[in-house]
């Protein structure tokens, strides 16, 4: 699938699927990765500081007590990340009509075409 960054295609695979599978024991951390995203603005309204990183779940990339590799965060306003902590993601995904997955892939592809080289741990799939 390609997606509006100067026509970088994904070349991994982020999807909803529940299920088992192998995690590594601790989260992967990608500290150039965070920094690059908490200089953006918010992904979901466009307002500037304070950003927070938001680290997108899924049924796949972690576990209770466990935080996503940081490859799965995306920009976002405090208050509109406290907001979604309150309400829960999947309301907040439905209230303002957006799919955090895409939003992942969108601002892994960005990273790329900026820096040459995708966030730690993504899984490349040729």
């Amino acid at each position: 699938m390609i997606y509006p960054v100067d026509g970088v295609e994904y070349p991994g695979e982020v999807d909803r699927i529940e299920g088992a599978s192998i995690l590594p024991s601790r989260q992967l951390k990608d500290v150039s990765y965070l920094s690059w995203i908490r200089r953006l603005p918010c992904s979901v309204s466009g307002t500037g500081n304070p950003i927070h990183a938001h680290h997108v779940r899924t049924g796949r990339n972690c576990c209770a007590g466990r935080k996503p590799d940081d490859r799965f965060a995306v920009p976002m306003s405090a208050k509109l990340h406290l907001m979604g902590h309150r309400i829960g993601w999947e309301s907040f995904e439905r209230r303002f009509k957006i799919d955090f997955l895409e939003m992942v892939k969108f601002y892994n592809c960005m990273y790329f075409k900026r820096f040459g080289r995708w966030p730690l741990g993504t899984v490349i799939n040729y």
